[in-house]
C-alpha cells in the first residue's frame, strides 16, 4: 500500500466518521424534538382534564390528580377528557379512568 493510498483511506475514513456523526447528531435532536412535543401533549392533556373536573366539581382528591398525572399514555387522556366533560359525577369519572 502506497503512502497515497495510505492517505485515501485515512481520509475517506475521517470523512465517514465525520458524515456519521452528523447523522447521529441529527437524528438525535429529531427524537429529542418528537420527544418533548408528546411530552407537552400529554401534560396539556392532564391539565385540561383536571381544570374540567375542578370547575365541575370543586375539589378532586389528591389520589385523582396524581392518579391523572401517573398517565403517559395520550389515547387514555383524550378519552378522559371528552369523558370528564360528559360524566354526572366524579365517581362515574373515577370508574372509567380504571377502563
Amino acid at each position: 500500500i502506497t503512502t497515497v493510498e495510505r492517505r485515501g483511506i485515512e481520509k475517506g475514513i475521517e470523512i465517514g466518521i465525520q458524515q456519521g456523526i452528523h447523522i447521529g447528531i441529527n437524528q438525535g435532536i429529531h427524537q429529542g424534538i418528537n420527544q418533548g412535543i408528546e411530552k407537552g401533549i400529554i401534560q396539556n392533556a392532564q391539565e385540561g382534564i383536571l381544570d374540567i373536573l375542578k370547575l365541575r366539581f370543586n375539589r378532586i382528591p389528591k389520589s385523582i390528580q396524581e392518579t391523572i398525572q401517573d398517565i403517559s399514555d395520550s389515547g387514555k387522556l383524550k378519552r378522559l377528557l371528552k369523558k370528564a366533560v360528559q360524566v354526572n359525577s366524579l365517581e362515574i369519572f373515577v370508574k372509567e379512568m380504571d377502563r
